[in-house]
């Protein structure tokens, strides 16, 4: 289903600057925490995914036939799996959705602690934001482990759905939210292990094609280094 590959799409993928990024996660997360159920943020993921996919397939059709053509190809694939895995989920979202919708339209503002735990959509956000900068997911040489987790934790999932999907509809949401937080973590592996390549031949050549890294290890590394001279500017003022 996942197709790996070492290069990183065009940044024409990414629309967004990482500041806004960051200030776009930070709302929506308080959001959660507070007013909104996480099934909306989900509903939200969603769309921003599909948004996503349909500009990974645009990149796929306008690149010519190369190297790099596998690779828009690849990094279309994976961000077309994703979509179809969390719309697969996103009937499951739904009623809550229409109860909370509901109780608006009554005033019924009661929330349910449930509803707002920002653990379940985490992940989630962590992955599409990263899908969005156009990251593919990274190969992870001498990690084969890795790639057999993976395609264990799809299977289970899964096997899951056509054995207890239909009584246990509820946790499909959940696994897929311990699958994305796997992928994150490969990401943010496979992210900081070729900075870390890269850097060591940097004297070699090696440093132009370093990646500024997944969410967790890329954009919040550039929005904090970003505030951090800000600071020491303003420290240097007289």
């Amino acid at each position: 289903m996942l197709t790996y590959c070492c290069r990183r799409t065009p940044a024409a993928v990414a629309v967004t600057s990482p500041l806004q990024r960051v200030v776009t996660t930070g709302i929506l997360l308080l959001m959660v925490a507070t007013v909104i159920p996480y099934q909306f943020a989900y509903m939200v993921l969603c769309i921003v995914q599909l948004a996503t996919s349909v500009r990974a397939l645009r990149l796929s059709w306008e690149t010519p036939r190369t190297a790099s053509s596998t690779s828009s190809t690849s990094f279309y694939n994976y961000t077309h799996s994703l979509l179809v895995l969390m719309l697969w989920i996103l009937p499951i979202n739904i009623p809550v959705l229409v109860v909370w919708i509901h109780n608006l339209a009554v005033q019924w503002l009661t929330p349910f602690s449930s509803h707002h735990n920002i653990a379940s959509i985490m992940p989630y956000i962590l992955l599409v934001e990263t899908l969005s900068t156009g990251h593919m997911v990274p190969r992870t040489p001498g990690r084969m482990g890795m790639g057999l987790v993976t395609n264990v934790f799809l299977f289970a999932i899964a096997l899951y759905a056509a054995v207890y999907g239909v009584t246990y509809a509820y946790c499909l949401h959940r696994l897929g939210n311990g699958l994305c937080a796997w992928l994150v973590a490969v990401h943010f592996i496979g992210e900081r292990r070729a900075t870390s390549t890269n850097a060591n031949g940097s004297g070699n050549g090696g440093g132009k094609r370093a990646s500024s890294g997944s969410v967790a290890a890329g954009w919040l590394d550039q929005v904090f280094g970003f505030l951090g001279r800000k600071g020491g500017g303003r420290k240097k003022r007289p």
